[in-house]
């Protein structure tokens, strides 16, 4: 989970997020932070990356 803006990552209820999964709420090189919705009941597979937004 991203630490750099907290804030951002709203997770719904009953969502899976597996292990090594990256949820990114930063772009640092266009100096963006943003929100990041994940859906309830979704299932984020292991290593995958969520982008910012």
């Amino acid at each position: 989970m991203d630490k750099s803006y907290p804030v951002g990552l709203h997770v719904g209820e009953s969502t899976a997020i597996n292990f090594g999964a990256c949820v990114l709420t930063h772009d640092y090189p266009r100096r963006l932070h943003l929100d990041t919705w994940i859906g309830k009941e979704c299932q984020i597979g292991a290593h995958s990356i969520i982008m910012p937004g």
